[in-house]
């Protein structure tokens, strides 16, 4: 398949982009020319820490990883519990740099670390149909309330695919979450939320964390059209800032690390 991704990512406001606890892949805008595209989306929670870092190494598996594993639960739970076996090396190389930057972990942090990190995930795998890279199947997973939106239009009739949440009442303060302290498929598999389906030539996928996921959701319950709005709201990162101010603004998203990230197939 041949397609274009874009990816927008802004912090709270009143917060540095450092502290932006989102994590995507890709990590930026590109060209997609190959039969299989991954797609992968991680929210760190607020009160946990270093949940960012958590995300970051999420993402990074399942860029990684095979179609089959976002395929159904089971396999999901399996193989996205293996970054978290990794997770006490990444801490104590967390804690050796502080030290060497002078700022040795406080005790209080130390009993915060031990709750572990926590993340939203959704992963969405596309993959050329048999003999042609301009029709072919995708399989979505996911944990919590990172939301993918899936447009196909034909003719003059668009329709549209929410996963795993399609209302925006859907959306809580307490979403399922992926653990760094939580390894096992047993415990992770319930969580699991899996989907697929069939793209083409012209089709649109949008992968958004919760605040915008739940306002795009919203404007459909509404009788809008998110498409459209959004379509000029990613016409570049200055677009998509000042959009994003605007519904901050207006109250009609809340203030929360913000990521989009929008792939259009040719």
């Amino acid at each position: 398949m041949k397609a274009s991704i874009r990816v927008f990512t802004q912090a709270k406001r009143g917060e540095l982009e450092a502290d932006n606890m989102d994590a995507c892949w890709p990590g930026g805008d590109g060209e997609a020319d190959r039969p299989v595209v991954r797609l992968a989306m991680a929210d760190g929670a607020t009160e946990h820490l270093l949940s960012g870092r958590w995300a970051a190494q999420v993402v990074r598996r399942l860029s990684r990883s095979p179609v089959r594993d976002v395929a159904s639960p089971e396999r999901f739970a399996r193989n996205i519990g293996v970054p978290g076996a990794g997770w006490v090396r990444s801490l104590a190389a967390y804690q050796q740099m502080r030290e060497e930057q002078g700022e040795p972990l406080h005790w209080y942090e130390f009993s915060k670390l031990l709750e572990g990190s926590a993340v939203t995930v959704l992963a969405l795998f596309l993959q050329d149909g048999e003999g042609t890279a301009t029709r072919g199947t995708w399989h979505a997973a996911a944990i919590g309330d990172t939301n993918l939106f899936h447009s196909h239009v034909h003719g003059d009739q668009r329709t549209t695919a929410a996963f795993p949440l399609r209302h925006q009442a859907d959306f809580t303060d307490t979403p399922p979450l992926l653990l760094s302290e939580v390894f096992a498929e047993e415990e992770i598999r319930p969580r699991v939320r899996c989907m697929s389906g069939e793209w083409a030539s012209g089709d649109v996928f949008l992968l958004a964390t919760d605040a915008l996921a739940a306002w795009i959701c919203g404007a459909f319950e509404a009788g809008g059209d998110p498409w459209t709005e959004l379509d000029g709201a990613t016409a570049g990162p200055e677009a998509f800032a000042s959009w994003l101010a605007g519904k901050r603004n207006e109250r009609e998203m809340r203030n929360d690390d913000v990521t989009l990230l929008r792939l259009a197939i040719h």
